[in-house]
């Protein structure tokens, strides 16, 4: 009931109850003035003075009562004219809110909207009304509508936020988020529904875009993959196919040796001792070709046994201490008093180890190189410490990457093939083991390696 309709009646009851209060008030002092006039000997003082009590009266309740109607007067122009603002606010929220605002009956009929909802339908206010909801909605939504009435609408008086679409005049489709809201008649009985709703064009292109965009990044990642494959079996090919060459040179240089072995030809022997650099070298490649190749494809196998870490670490330290000494390093080997033993393939365990010494001495024209082992139950960790020039911060998470090459290497300025770290961490990964690197840029390089076991 309107504010303004109660109060009116309000006073209506209070203006009846004055004039019944007051009527019997006047009525009762009149009785009593008259039976006192009689019981008195008639004293026509009394009789008087009963009446001009009644007249007091009156006029007493008569101010009441004008003094209540004026106050009740005032208190209903205060709530017309708080009414009159609050639907003055309400008019300018409606017709100014960026969002649509439809109001339809219970069968689905308009019975009104504000502008913006006429606008994104591209309609006028006026064009709408009368339309129906199966007029301005798609048949693939209804179902969702009808499970949001049935199912939130009744239960709780109001939706939660939900997508949608509505049909514009030109027929096109407008995809919207919206929320709705029962509406009640002065009786308490469902009238119809309001729905506030939210043009989601410009977020509906940007999700498409993104959704087109990784569609279009899985389709190029599949044709990387199957570049990658494609490479990885040409590269496994080629190594194989150089392998033959590669013994047939290899024996050839064998057998040119024991030839010339009396020779004391110096260019010759220059010339001996260059191809046989190149062979070996070419021979590394292959090999290291072989194993990233193995590697990434899962092919990787491990012949594991039960081995004394320590013993392994120093067969590599003794391979290498010539070198060491030629170059001015100090090779030394430290290790703890845990339990010597450790379950692994010790050939790649050592060829781990062995690319880690021989680039610890790359890198270190004089100075120190440690191999550290530490013995523990159900795994050994191994350490290749260095005093050379250490790793950028920047640089560290990069060399255990495929083709990564350092810059030229103090030893001779050439570069290696960018194999040798991204082979080792394979290895121990095959291993269930984990490698990483510290270091400081000036203070040499320290890299670990964990095989458990």
């Amino acid at each position: 009931m309107p504010p303004n309709e109660a109060t009116e009646k309000n006073a209506h009851r209070l203006k009846r109850r004055y004039s019944y209060v007051t009527g019997s008030s006047i009525a009762l002092l009149i009785t009593a003035g008259l039976l006192l006039y009689f019981l008195t000997g008639r004293s026509a003082s009394v009789l008087v003075v009963t009446l001009l009590g009644a007249l007091g009266l009156a006029g007493v309740t008569a101010w009441s009562y004008v003094a209540s109607r004026d106050a009740l007067e005032n208190t209903a122009t205060g709530e017309r004219r708080r009414l009159a603002e609050s639907e003055e606010r309400y008019g300018r929220l409606y017709e100014t809110s960026m969002d649509g605002i439809l109001h339809t009956d219970m069968e689905g009929t308009v019975l009104e909207c504000n502008k913006a909802f006429a606008e994104m339908l591209g309609y006028l206010p006026a064009e709408l009304k009368g339309k129906t909801y199966f007029d301005i909605t798609p048949g693939k939504w209804r179902g969702v509508d009808w499970d949001v009435i049935t199912n939130q609408l009744l239960v709780t008086g109001h939706s939660d936020k939900y997508f949608k679409e509505y049909v514009r005049k030109d027929g096109s489709l407008v995809p919207v988020s919206v929320r709705a809201w029962l509406d009640e008649d002065e009786a308490g009985e469902l009238s119809g529904i309001w729905a506030r709703a939210e043009d989601i064009s410009e977020q509906k292109r940007y999700e498409d875009f993104i959704r087109e965009t990784i569609i279009r990044l899985e389709q190029a990642n599949d044709r990387l993959r199957e570049m990658d494959m494609l490479k990885t079996e040409f590269v496994a090919v080629v190594s194989h196919e150089l392998r033959a060459p590669l013994a047939a040179i290899e024996s050839a240089l064998a057998a040119m040796k024991a030839i010339n072995a009396a020779s004391e030809d110096p260019q010759q022997a220059q010339l001996m001792s260059v191809l046989n650099r190149g062979v070996v070298r070419l021979s590394h490649l292959v090999d290291d070709l072989l194993d990233i190749t193995r590697i990434e494809s899962g092919q990787l196998r491990l012949e594991q046994v039960e081995v004394d870490p320590v013993e392994l670490a120093t067969r590599v330290v003794e391979i290498y201490r010539p070198r060491a000494e030629e170059k001015g390093v100090n090779l030394s080997l430290a290790f703890n008093g845990g339990p010597r033993s450790s379950t692994c393939d010790p050939r790649r365990v050592e060829q781990v180890l062995v690319n880690l010494v021989d680039n610890a001495l790359k890198f270190t024209p004089g100075g120190e190189v440690r191999v550290s082992v530490e013995c523990a139950p159900y795994r050994a960790v191994y350490s290749v410490t260095d005093s050379g020039p250490g790793i950028p911060p920047e640089l560290q998470d990069r060399v255990f990457e495929k083709f990564f090459s350092s810059p030229p290497v103090v030893e001779s300025g050439t570069q290696g093939t960018g194999l040798g770290l991204a082979i080792c961490r394979g290895i121990v990964e095959a291993h269930g083991g984990k490698m990483w690197v510290d270091s400081d840029t000036g203070r040499g390089a320290t890299f670990h390696f964990e095989i458990p076991g």
